[in-house]
């Protein structure tokens, strides 16, 4: 397979990862995404974070991450802040094999201190076990924007309530 057959495989990062394709499992769909572009998206949410950043080191955000994929925010949040880090990560992707593939990255040596992750297919089914509190929160929407079907209204509509259950900490957008 050629990398124009593969782009086009993967419909440029829009495709149904938890439909097989030709010889290819939704999860050997979410590793060619992860192959193709996970790289490129780590160098710049990097360089985004580290903007955002700029030199401050937030104490146990909670990172909501719409889109997320392979965890490629929390991996980049990860190495932006180094080695003592410690967060919530709520990685949220309607493709179970996006989601499989990005647990197994936060469980790996590659994430680096400590993340507590929750996996949800939409914002209305993250299930937060904390009572509301006054962390930070992030949020990554950066590549979620791409999406030709997206509603925005509803999707800010179920942040907002997130967000409330969450509790009333600052809340920054990416």
């Amino acid at each position: 397979m050629g990398l124009e057959e593969a782009v086009e495989v993967i419909g440029r990062g829009q495709a149904d990862f938890d439909a097989p394709r030709d010889d290819l499992s939704p999860d050997d769909l979410a590793l060619l995404y992860a192959y193709l572009n996970q790289r490129g998206h780590l160098e710049e949410l990097v360089a985004a974070f580290s903007q955002l950043l700029a030199g401050t080191k937030p104490t146990n955000p909670i990172v909501v991450d719409l889109g997320c994929g392979p965890f490629t925010g929390g991996l980049a949040l990860a190495a932006t802040l180094g080695g003592d880090t410690s967060f919530d990560y709520i990685g949220i992707d309607r493709a179970d094999s996006m989601r499989r593939l990005a647990e197994h990255l936060a469980s790996s040596d590659l994430t680096p201190g400590r993340v507590t992750t929750h996996w949800a297919p939409d914002i209305g089914s993250v299930r937060w076990p904390h009572p509301r509190g006054w962390r930070e929160v992030i949020v990554v929407v950066s590549y979620l924007f791409a999406s030709p079907t997206l509603d925005v209204e509803a999707m800010f509509a179920d942040l907002i309530r997130l967000l409330h259950r969450l509790g009333n900490g600052a809340v920054t957008l990416l």
